[in-house]
Formats: C-alpha cells, structure tokens, sequence
C-alpha cells in the first residue's frame, strides 16, 4: 500500500469510527442502513493497519450481516428492498469469486453463511415462518428469488453454450452452489414457500409461486431429488384434494392459493405427457363442476320461487379451476403432443360455458335477447336456460355486503344461510366470469391452431360480456382478454381472422348508434362499450393506423346532435360546419357528416361521450388522439348546451378529460394563481400552440362567448357553455411566460374584449374564471399600454368600476369581477406598484375599506381589495421598493380591524350572517390582521408595547364570536408558524431571554384563546378551530422546551416538518446494552442532517405555568373538555378498555398538552397524592383508549408522545403507587412499537428507550425486553405480565377449531369431484387486520423474555402461579390433542397440506401458547400431560413439523424448575426478540 493511501485510509477510518458504521446499520432510517450495509467492503480495509487475507475482511462483513439482517429486513419502502437484495447478492458474488480464485482460506464461507444462515436461520425461521408480515415476506422471496435465478440463469446459459462467466464452473464453486440449492429444495424451505403461497397478499402468492416453480424447474433440470412432501403419493393425493378444496373457495385469495397449489402438482411431475394428462384430469375436474353449477343455479331459482332452503346446501364454484388452467397452459407448452387441439378446443369451449353460467347472474340481460352468447353455445340445463330468463340477477352491491348485514339481526338459520348463499353466488359467479376471461385469451393465445369459428364465438361472446356486465372488475378482465385476442387476430396469417377487430368494432359501432338496439350502458359512464373500443384500438400494431382514424370518426359524429339541430347553431355563429370539423377529413367512408335527425337518438350520444373520455385518457392512444382534440372539444362545449342533463354530464366528463390530458395535467389546480413564480401553470399548454393545433378552435370559442353575452336571458342560465370555456383559457400558459409571434397577437387580441364582458355575469364561477383567463391573455407589461398589454388591459377595466360610471346603477357582479381581474393582472406583474397608481389606488382605497365605511361595496368586493392591498405591500416589501402602496401599510391593518369589527357587529344579528360574501370577507380580513400581526410578533424590531399589541389584535380575533374569524384567523397563524419558530431558533440576532419572551407571549395567547372558547357554551366551540389553537400551544411548548435544554440537534415532533431523520439514535448502548460508542463519535454527526432530542435531559427544566397565565388545575380541566370535545372522554377504569372509538386529531393535541399538565403536576401535587393518583390513572387510561389500531395514526402519534412528555417513564423511587401504571404504559409502548405508521414506531421508541438510540424499532423492543424486568422489579409487575401473557393465547382454541373444521373436508382424502367446499359457516368477506405491519408473536415472546428474566421469588406467590398457569395448561391440552388427532389422520406421509404448524392464523399462537407452558414448568408448576403430550407428537417421525414448532416442543421436554440452563433455553426459542449480543466488530 502506498503512503497516500495509508494517509488516506487513516483519515476515513477516523472520520468514520467502525463503531459509528456499526450503529448505522441499526438505524431506524431506511437510508443510513442501506448506506451503512453499502459501504461496508470499501471502509474495512481502513481499519486495518496490517495486511490481512481478503477471507478475513469477508468474515468480518458476514459478521455484520449476521448482525444486521434481522433488524434490516423490515421494511415497507419498496426500493429499499431492491436496494438491499442488490448490495447483499453484490456480496454474495464476491465471496463466490473469491473461493473461487482461491483468496479464500476457508472454502465453506459462502456456503455456510447462505444455508445456514441465509436459509436456514433467517428465512425459515424469522422472516418467512407462516402469519409473518408482508414487508418481511418481499425481502425473503426477493433474496430466495435472486439465488434461484441465478442458478437457473447459469444452467441455461450453460445448456444453449452461451458465454458466461468460466469460473462459475469450478468444481469447488459449482458444488457450492449446488448444495445451496439442494437445501433450498429441502423440507424446510418449501414449506416455507407453500406457506407463502397461502399468503393474504397478491403479490407473496405470487412470487411464492413463482419461485416455486423454479425451484422445481431446477430440480428436474439438474436431475436432483424433491423432498418427501413433493413426491409421497399419499402426500401428492392430500396436497391436492386440499388444492382443490381452496381452488373452490368464494374468498379470492383462498382461490387464488388453490390455483397455485394445483399448478405447483403439475411443475412437480417431470414428463410433459404426464403434465399434459394432468392438464386433461383438471380440464375434466373444471368441466363436471361446471354442470354442478349449472343444476345447482337451478336448485337456486326453485329456492327462490319458495321451496324449502334447507335443501340448497350453495352454489359450487369453478373460477379457481379455471384459474388453475391458466396458470399451467401459461407454464408449459403442450403444442408438441398429439392431438392437443381437442383439448384446448375442450377448455376454451368450458370458457365460453363458464362465462355464459356467470352472465345469468352478474348481466343485464337484454328483454328480448332469446340467446346470451354466440349461436352455437347454447346452456346445458332445463333449469340454468329457465334461470337465464328470469335471470337471479343479484344485486353486485352485494358484493359489499358484509356491513349492511352485519346491522341486521339474523331471525334464524335460515335467513343466515340465504345471506351467505346470495353472497356466494355474486362473488361466486364475478370471479368466474373474471377469471374465464383471463384464461380464455391464454387458451387461444397458447392454443395450436387458431380457427376462425372459435376466435370469432370468444370475440363475439366477450363483447355481450362488456356490454351487458354489472361488474366494473369483471368487464376489466373481459376487456384485457378482447384486446389479447385482437392482438392475436393481428399476427395470424389468416386473412379472415385479420379482419375479425374491424368486425367487432363495427359491432360496437352499431351496438352504440342503432335506433333499434341501443340501450342504456349497465355500468356508470358506459365504461363496458369504452373498454371494447380500447381493446381493439390499442391492438392495432400497423402504421399508419386505419381502424383507428376510421372508429374514432364515427364516435366523434355520433357525440354531436342531430344534423339540424348542428346545422342551426352553426349558422347562429356564422361558422360553416365543414371547415369546422376535421374528423370527416380522416375518415372518407363516413357518407353523412352528422347523424341525420330521424338517425338521432340520446343514449347513443351520451355512449359517445363517455367513450371519448376513455379514449382520450388512454396514455397508448395519447399519439393518435392528438389530432381529434378539437373536434372533442367542440363537441364538449355543444353538449354544455343541451338540454338533456345526461348528456350534459357526459360532456363535462370528456371535457375534463381533455383538460387533463391536452391542456393541464394538474389534477390540483385552483382558480387562484400565487404569482409570476407559480411554476404549475408552467406545465400547461400555450395559448399558441392550442390554436395553431386546431384553428378551427378560436373561431367557435370567439363565437360561443358572443352568443352567451349577446343572449338576452344569459343571466339566468343555470348551465352556461361559457364556464368551461373561460376555464380552459384560464388554465392555459400564461403568455407572459411565452414568446408570442407576430401573428398570433391577432387571435389572441380577439379574445380580450369577449372575456371583460363576462366579468360580469351572474354566476361567481364564471367571474372567477373570466378574471384568471384575462390574466393568462396577457402578453407584455409593455409601457405603450395598447393591445393585450397589462396597463392597457388595466385601464379599460377601472374604467367600468362602478365607483367611477356616470351611471348610479351599481353592478356588485361587475365589480366584483373587475377587481378579480386586477388581483391576477397585479398578481402577476413583475412590478405591480406601478399600476397601483391614480385611479387604480384610488379604487382599490374606496372598496377596500367598505365604501369608506357606508357598507355600500359588496363584501366580496371589500375582501378582494382588500387582497390586492395585502399583495401589492407585500411584493413591495420583497422588493425593498419605495412605493406608494408601502407607505399605507401601517394603515391595512387597521383597515382590517375595523373590517371585522363591522363584522361582528354584523354577524350579532341572525339575519344578516347569511348575506353573499360575508364569510369570505370574514376570511379575508382576519387572515391579513393576523397574519400582519404574526410578522410583527416574530420580528426582531418589534417593540415589546407593539408586540403586546399585536398579541392583544390576534387573541381577539382568535376568539371571535363569528366563526369565519375565528377559523381563518387561527389558520393564517399556524400556517407560519412551524418556519417562524425554526428561524427563531436558528437566528443568532435573537439572545435566548427574547426568544423566550416571544415563545411565552405566544403560548400564552394560545392557552388564554382556548380557555376562552372551551368556557362558552358547548355548542359554540369549534372543534377545527380548538384543533389548531391547540397545535399552536403544543409547537411553541416544544420550542421552548427544547431553547430551555439547549438542545444541540433541536426539537421536532411534527410529521409535515420530518424532512431527515433522528440522530439521537445513534447513541451509546449496543444490542445487549453494552456502551461502545465513544463520546467523539457522536461530534462526527452533522447538526444539519442529524435531528432529534435527548428525552431524559430538561424534562424538569419547564414549567408550563411560567408560560401560561392559568393554573395548573384550570390548565387539566380545560384539557379534559378538549379531549370530550375531541371524542375521547377518560374513564376511571383500571384495566384497558375495548374502546374503538379514540378520538379525533383534537383529542391528540389535548392528550399532548395533558402531559405537560402531568410532570408539572407530579412535582406539586406532593399534599395532594390521592388526587394526583386519579390523574395519573386518567391519563394512562386515556393513553391506552386512544391507541385502537382503527384510531387516527395522528391521535396514536399524539399519544406516544404524551408518554414521552410526561416523564412517568423515567425511573423514580419516589413515586413507587405510579410504578403500576408506568408498566402499562411500557406495555402500551411495546405494542406501538409495532404500529402500522413510521412516525408512531418511532415516538414509540423514544418513550421506550428515552435517551437510548434510535434504532430499528426490533431493536428497541428487544431492548426494552431485557431491561423491563431489572426497573420494576414488584408483585404487581408480574401479575401485569403474567395476565398480558395469558391473553395473548385467549383465541387459539377458537382459531383450532375453525382451521380444523376446514381441514375435515379434505383430510380423508375424499374424492375430488366431491370436494365443492360448501362451508356455510364463514365469512365470505371477513375482518381485515387493522395493523398489517404487526408481527403478533413478537410482543408474546418479549413477554416471555421479560417473565423469564424477572428477578423476584417466586416462593411468595406459588399458589397464584399454580392457579395461573392451570388455565395455560387446559388449553395447551386441548391443543395438543387435536393436533395429535389430525396427524394420526395423516401419519402415513409428510402432509403440509393439512399441517397445523404452517397455518399463518395458528402458527403465531401455538408456539406462543408452548412458550408459555415452557415458563410455567420452569416456575414449577408440573403438569405430567404437559411433558407427554409433547413427547408423543415429537414421536411421530413421519409428520412435519415446522422447525420452531418442534424445537419449543423438545423444551418442554427438557425445562427444569429454576434451572438457568432451562431459562436459556427458552430465552433462544424466542427466535425474534432473543438475538447474540452484539459486542461490536474487531478487525
């Protein structure tokens, strides 16, 4: 090594400490650990002042993987995983060339840190063991999936001689490999991989399956044996009798599951003749369970004319065998065996059936319809054919109906089972005609020959399936499979097959246009005619396209009205028709213009207008569209006009769409524009561009807002074309923002005149649009004042002021918009104080103080002066411009005062708070005192009497009795308050005493407005207004919590300000709380990127009395009335209640103010213990109501950080009666450690670890784990503990049972065509998990740690103990027993299929419940069944039992009372919370 790069190591290494890298790799950033993991290979070498071998550094750094992945691998940002599967297989690769090129002393790294490890310990047994959560199971199929394709990547590059990589074909290197894969093809994995595939979440299944097969397409390749439950035919007939039990399930993902199952049967047989007699058997299976539907559709309609209900025993189901089909002829190709065209001729002839059974149930079949599908498919039963006439037509809300039924009252059985046999039938028959779609255009797409008569019946039997479905899912899944089925007629050789898309569209076309046939769309917007003209559109792969041109044509034609009725309005606006519209250009067969008026019908034009919509926003028809854009958007604006309002809600709805997609993409987009800087309008079309695009355009605009000003009753138009107009103008480019040719001045001149006429039109909308367009149309702020120039556009406005007509007739509608138009023109203008000059000044002056205080001006046009008065001195302060309108600054806010003095006044009579305009003035007012009086107060040349004073003019606007200046006011302020308090603490002009006297000045202001509000009658308390009043409180409380402390990193606790991540993570104590981390790491973090606080310092430091002018007790009597208002009343309760209802965000805020209430209240409540315990209580109660899964993320936040403010966490020997509620509430804190949401884990984790790092929350948990049981050491400790661990195993009978009741159907091994899963017992639509993030058997084993390691004697409560663990122990017994009784069922081969040990719902349970009994044996508590119930299923050599399962079993073999070998023991079967402890990394 040369001097530099010893130089330069050196330096790295003490810039970054090994032990900071260390800590990285735990933090609870995403981002750092991905760093920290990533840099690992390049800063070991520094670290090491002598050369060693590159396998030592390889040790090392698997060393820390081992550390770290268990902590790692949990995470919900999907680039986090990608990131992370790359560096690790990045990894992987080097150690692999290292053994490869002998740099490797040891030839087993690879190989042991993949199995055993990698395999092994982290996928089998903490990431992918069965109930496991979906951001664990991405990461461990992700890294499973990447070994598996490289393997099967390097066989075939091998097989096909392509190059690759030679040292991959090593001896010592290809055995490496292949023994990893021969464990990954062992027991275990699998296993694990079927227990995915039962997973609830699509995409585990998915994947799960995927890798499954190729696991096995491995296998078969490289000649290597399956593991026994693969090939066991005992095994195979179980697997499969439960595949097909699941296949036959209404719940989709169970479906789904038996699908996959059914397939993964197929990818374990080797011979593709056997495979396709496997195809055959489930294409026969498919075919007789669709005749069972067919008669049972039957039974169904009798039962429904009145027969007896308890002779339908349901409806039998096929989506999942079909689905089943899919998935193999996708796998395998069978085109190479004889006669294989009879089968798929077969499947997709059951395709056709199986959709034609679902359109009796989820179609609206046509009145005078005798056939439902194609000529020659005809239904196969009396009764389904008599069925098809009636049809059962359920409801497909029903779909949804677990709600509605949950709220009424079963009467009986009977009307039970009718529920669930309605909802069975719907879900039943969507999913098959779902999933029969999908696998028909797979069938023809997979089939061998391509025959004219089929692919016409499915083009034909799919299109009645879109035009007639109920179902938006289902006509999805038909609208997928026409366009594969379209894409397929493209690339046949077939002449006559090429033509079937145009035929089909043609159908459309006529199915849409026909007087005779065209009927009301079944699903909203006609969205089944939409998708099959997107179908055959998109297909079309030639260029230039010429179905396309042609279809769209016809559709634009038939979105127009009828021919006179077009022709007339033409001639009214002097516009000729054909230079008008270009679509007949594109299209010369198309022999009649406009649909003649005998042609004519509504709903064809309504199918046509919702059709454009669809097309228009199709992203791969985007290119084609572009050029019908005008012709769409005339048609829109027609249809604005007419008369129907059907046809007018279509034409707003392909108006949006071209809004959308043609003129602004932004979905967001407000009426009012902040200024010349507001970049989203630079994202929208120009002006120029649209009408050079389309010329035709601007003339019918021009026109059609001529014909709405000229019309003599267009102020009473209730649906003027004109708002849609303006609108499109008014979200255009600015043309200030633009260069303007000298030919387009013309046109866009041409508009100026029209659009100031319509400043004032009756309707608001149309006034605010107008105003924003005349600003877009704006081309210069040339000094000439002519043409479209800002000055000269200003000057003809002011002059139609009221306040300047000769007239005295006042027009507040024109005022109003006038004074619109100014506020954009000025908004916009580089230097607007050169307009606010002469009269413009003198204008804005009159309206903005309400017609010099005679209340004779509009409110609306007092509030609108009013903001061009607060803009126009604000850009001037920007600007440091000396300009007229700063001067009169001082003078705004006393403007407004008054404003809103009047407004009260006003508002005290009933009558008068209705009048137009009056909350908007209101709003506008109190936004601009406050906000003026916010700049005052956070600045640094404000005086204390004018600080005082603008404190004085917030509070009484603050608490207002009209609710509009209450509200706004209050919003204005909060709005900047989070920048104003991080410059203040950042601002070095500012001493610590006058930030202090600022924040306390504020803070009582809050707490003195909400003291106000609180106290007035209940009704007149706002609760918007209370939750950010309290918000107010809260922020400064923190920032005067954290200038007190002198924080070095700062304080924030507000999710909208968490811009990077907390670096009072990274503090001193490892994984088994060891401190390894110098003082001088922690200097090496940089301020401006690392956050976070030091809970533990300062909390004694604040009083909330010195900022507050109310007692302590005045202070909690208002906070419990915010918590009533906030829908979160405290109870007096001792144990947690089953309260789902936990308040709103103002309850939160309340909660957090509360507990600053509390440590203050701790310290002074000394005379007065009885009632400080009732508080405490009242606030751990409240603490626990409010932390449902179902509650606000925002309340479950607000509440972890009242733990943490409250200081009852912290350990005080002078509070021992609190020492109970302190561990309910580090019990609480454990279970939010697992929230659904990142920012409750980590204020969680804060509480928990106080001035702990921050670290993954894991690590936290298992911290707190081992620390709990050492800090609170009392009797009534391990009763909480004891009863919290009891709980958790409450529900595993239940759960047994029903997971046993579901295995009795298939565990005999029936025969298949008689396994229909009929259970009427289930939900079909059951509960989902609120909190998908939670792992359920973490928070069991933490508590068997924290039991286990409890230092007390256990002599003292024996009794209590054997009384305890009794119940544990009857329930382990029943337990046992069934499991003991279901595998003697199965005793003759490894069945997975029916293995209680791999079920997600049982699994977390069960070893939970074992782990328990575990303890109670080493407690003493003896129990002889215990120990030989666990022995006689350990003797059952032929079943599987899942590894963790059996390892906890061989405990309670082997406990002793009190033995510390025994307590080990059970400390290491608590797989995700026990872990080695880390005792840092030496190189």
């Amino acid at each position: 090594m040369s001097s530099t790069s010893k130089i330069l190591s050196s330096s790295i290494a003490k810039a970054l400490p090994l032990n900071l890298v260390y800590y990285s790799i735990f933090h609870e950033v995403s981002r750092l650990r991905l760093l920290a993991l990533q840099s690992l290979p390049s800063l070991l070498f520094t670290y090491d002042n002598q050369q060693l071998s590159i396998g030592c550094y390889l040790q090392t750094e698997i060393d820390l993987w081992k550390i770290a992945l268990p902590y790692a691998v949990k995470c919900s940002e999907k680039e986090y995983i990608v990131t992370i599967t790359k560096i690790l297989n990045s990894f992987l690769q080097r150690i692999s060339e290292a053994e490869a090129n002998g740099q490797s002393d040891n030839c087993s790294l690879l190989l042991n840190f993949v199995n055993n490890f990698l395999l092994n310990d982290l996928f089998v047994t903490q990431v992918a063991y069965p109930g496991t959560v979906a951001d664990k199971e991405r990461w461990a199929l992700s890294t499973v999936e990447s070994i598996v394709n490289r393997q099967n990547n390097t066989s075939k590059m091998k097989s096909q001689s392509e190059k690759y990589d030679p040292q991959s074909d090593l001896p010592k290197h290809h055995d490496c490999w292949r023994l990893i894969m021969a464990n990954i093809i062992s027991n275990d994995v699998i296993a694990a991989l079927l227990s995915l595939v039962n997973s609830m979440w699509d995409n585990t299944r998915s994947s799960a399956y995927t890798i499954l097969l190729n696991v096995l397409e491995y296998a078969k390749y490289n000649s290597m044996s399956l593991p026994d439950i693969m090939t066991n035919d005992h095994s195979r007939d179980l697997f499969k009798a439960r595949a097909i039990h699941l296949a036959s399930s209404p719940r989709q993902r169970e479906a789904d599951t038996g699908a996959r199952m059914i397939s993964i049967l197929c990818a374990t047989i080797s011979d593709n003749h056997e495979q396709y007699h496997y195809l055959e058997y489930i294409s026969n299976l498919c075919q007789n369970r669709l005749s069972v539907m067919e008669s049972s559709l039957g039974l169904i309609h009798d039962y429904n004319e009145g027969s007896d209900p308890l002779h339908t025993n349901g409806l039998p189901l096929a989506h999942g065998l079909i689905q089943s089909l899919r998935l193999v002829v996708e796998r395998w190709d069978f085109n190479e065996i004889p006669d294989s065209n009879v089968l798929y001729r077969t499947m997709i002839r059951n395709c056709f059936r199986a959709i034609e059974i679902s359109l009796i149930v989820v179609a609206d079949i046509k009145d005078d319809s005798d056939e439902l599908g194609p000529n020659e498919l005809k239904l196969s039963t009396a009764r389904a054919k008599q069925a098809k006439s009636i049809p059962i037509n359920v409801n497909t809300g029903a779909i949804g109906a677990n709600a509605t039924f949950a709220s009424l009252k079963t009467v009986n059985d009977s009307e039970k089972k009718s529920r669930l046999l309605k909802q069975r039938i719907v879900m039943g028959t969507w999913l098959l005609i779902k999933e029969a779609c999908a696998t028909l255009s797979s069938l023809m797409c997979s089939s061998p020959r391509q025959e004219f008569d089929l692919v016409s019946s499915a083009g034909d039997l799919l299109i009645t399936t879109l035009t007639s479905l109920k179902h938006q899912g289902a006509a999805f899944a038909a609208h997928k499979s026409l366009q594969q089925l379209c894409i397929l007629c493209y690339s046949t050789p077939s002449f006559q097959i090429m033509q079937l898309p145009s035929i089909w569209a043609e159908k459309f076309l006529h199915e849409i246009s026909s007087v005779e046939i065209v009927r009301d769309s079944t699903l909203r917007r006609s969205t089944g005619y939409g998708l099959g003209f997107l179908s055959i559109l998109r297909s079309e792969q030639v260029s230039p396209k010429f179905l396309f041109p042609k279809v769209l044509s016809n559709i634009i034609k038939l979105s127009l009205p009828a021919s006179s009725v077009l022709q007339r309005q033409m001639n009214a606006h002097s516009l000729k028709s054909n230079d008008l519209f270009v679509f007949h250009g594109k299209c010369p067969s198309i022999t009649e213009l406009f649909v003649s008026d005998e042609g004519y019908e509504e709903r064809s034009r309504i199918h046509a207008l919702n059709i454009l919509r669809l097309i228009i926003l199709d992203a791969p028809l985007a290119g084609e569209t572009r050029e019908f854009i005008g012709d769409c958007i005339i048609s829109s604006l027609i249809g604005y006009k007419d008369t129907s309002w059907a046809i007018r809600n279509s034409s707003t709805m392909c108006f949006a769409a071209i809004m959308l997609r043609v003129i602004d993409p932004d979905k967001n987009a407000e009426t009012n524009l902040v200024g010349i800087n507001d970049k989203r309008t630079r994202n929208a079309a120009t002006a120029n561009e649209l009408f050079r695009s389309y010329p035709s355009l601007a003339r019918f605009l021009l026109a059609l807002i001529d014909e709405e000003i000229e019309s003599s009753g267009y102020q009473q138009s209730i649906h003027p074309a004109l708002f849609p107009l303006l609108l499109m103008i008014a979200r255009l480019q600015p043309l200030c923002f633009q260069k303007v040719q000298p030919n387009d001045v013309g046109i866009l001149d041409a508009f100026i005149d029209p659009i100031i006429n319509c400043l004032g039109h009756v309707h608001h909308k149309v006034r605010l649009v107008a105003a924003r367009a005349l600003a877009i149309l704006c081309s210069s702020d040339s000094k000439t004042r002519d043409g479209s120039s800002r000055g000269a556009i200003i000057d003809i406005c002011v002059c139609r002021l009221s306040y300047f007509a000769k007239t005295k007739e006042i027009s507040h509608n024109l005022d109003h918009g006038i004074l619109l138009a100014l506020k954009h023109l000025l908004n916009f203008a580089p230097q607007s104080e050169n307009y606010l000059q002469g009269d413009v000044y003198e204008a804005i002056i009159y309206y903005a103080t309400w017609s010099r205080f005679t209340l004779a001006s509009h409110p609306l046009c007092t509030a609108i002066a009013l903001e061009i008065w607060y803009i126009s001195n604000l850009k001037a302060e920007q600007l440091s411009l000396p300009a007229n309108s700063k001067q009169n600054h001082s003078t705004l806010p006393l403007v407004c005062i008054k404003v809103i003095h009047c407004i009260s006044i006003l508002s005290s009579t009933p009558a008068n708070r209705e009048l137009s305009g009056f909350s908007y003035l209101s709003r506008v007012a109190s936004e601009i005192t406050c906000k003026i009086a916010f700049n005052q107060i956070f600045s640094m040349v404000t005086s204390s009497d004018e600080r005082a004073t603008s404190i004085s003019t917030v509070e009484n606007c603050f608490t207002n009795s009209n609710y509009d200046v209450m509200l706004h006011s209050v919003k204005a302020f909060k709005k900047g308050l989070y920048d104003a308090l991080k410059k203040l603490s950042h601002d070095i002009n500012f001493t610590s005493f006058q930030k202090m006297d600022i924040l306390s000045s504020v803070s009582k202001l809050a707490l003195r407005s909400l003291n106000t509000i609180v106290n007035r009658d209940i009704s007149a308390c706002h609760p918007p207004t209370l939750r950010r009043l309290s918000r107010i409180a809260l922020e400064v409380l923190y920032e005067i919590k954290s200038l007190s402390t002198h924080d070095r990193n700062g304080l924030n606790h507000m999710r909208s300000l968490d811009d990077g991540f907390d670096a009072s993570g990274l503090g001193k104590r490892g994984c088994g709380g060891e401190d390894l981390m110098p003082d001088s790491a922690m200097s090496l973090f940089d301020n401006s990127i690392l956050r976070g606080q030091s809970p533990k310092q300062g909390l004694n430091s604040i009083s909330i009395t010195a900022i507050s002018d109310l007692s302590l007790y005045q202070l909690w009597d208002i906070l419990i009335r915010l918590l009533n208002i906030g829908g979160l009343e405290p109870t007096d309760k001792n144990i947690q209640g089953d309260n789902t209802n936990s308040g709103t965000v103002l309850a939160g805020n309340a909660l957090e103010l509360t507990a600053f209430v509390l440590l203050e209240l701790r310290k002074t409540a000394n005379d007065d213990a009885l009632s400080l315990s009732h508080q405490i209580n009242t606030f751990v109660q409240l603490i626990e109501d409010s932390t449902h899964p179902l509650s606000s993320w925002k309340v479950r936040h607000s509440a972890a950080l009242a733990v943490l403010n409250s200081g009852l966490m912290m350990t005080s020997h002078d509070e021992s009666s609190s020492e109970i509620y302190r561990a309910r509430l580090y019990i609480k804190l454990l279970e939010l450690l697992q929230d659904n949401d990142e920012d409750v884990r980590r204020a969680a984790a804060r509480a928990l670890s106080m001035s702990s790092p921050s670290k993954v929350p894991l690590l936290t948990l298992q911290d707190a784990s081992f620390h709990l049981p050492s800090e609170m050491k009392t009797l009534d400790m391990f009763t909480l503990l004891l009863n919290q661990l009891a709980g958790r195993s409450k529900n595993i009978i239940h759960q047994m049972n029903n997971l046993l009741s579901e295995y009795e159907y298939t565990a005999g091994n029936p025969k298949h065509e008689g396994i229909l899963n009929l259970n009427t017992e289930r939900k079909i639509f059951e509960e989902e998990d609120p909190n998908p993030y939670e792992e359920y058997l973490i928070i069991t084993q933490s508590l068997v740690v924290m039991i286990a390691n409890f230092p007390f004697d256990y002599s003292k409560c024996s009794e209590s103990l054997a009384e305890f663990f009794c119940d544990l122990y009857s329930s382990y017994g029943t337990v046992m027993r069934q499991i003991i009784e279901m595998f003697h069922k199965t005793e003759k081969c490894c069945d997975v299929a029916h293995n209680v040990t791999l079920d997600g719902n049982v699994f977390s349970l069960l070893h939970g419940l074992i782990l328990s009994v575990a303890v109670g044996l080493l407690f003493g508590v003896e129990d002889g069944h215990v120990v030989s119930l666990a022995s006689e299923i350990l003797t059952l050599d032929t079943i599987y039992l899942h590894p963790c399962i059996r390892t906890a079993l061989n405990l309670v073999t082997v406990v002793k009372k009190f033995d510390t070998g025994s307590q080990k023991q059970i400390l290491q079967c608590c797989f995700l919370v026990e872990r080695p402890k880390a005792n840092g990394p030496v190189v």
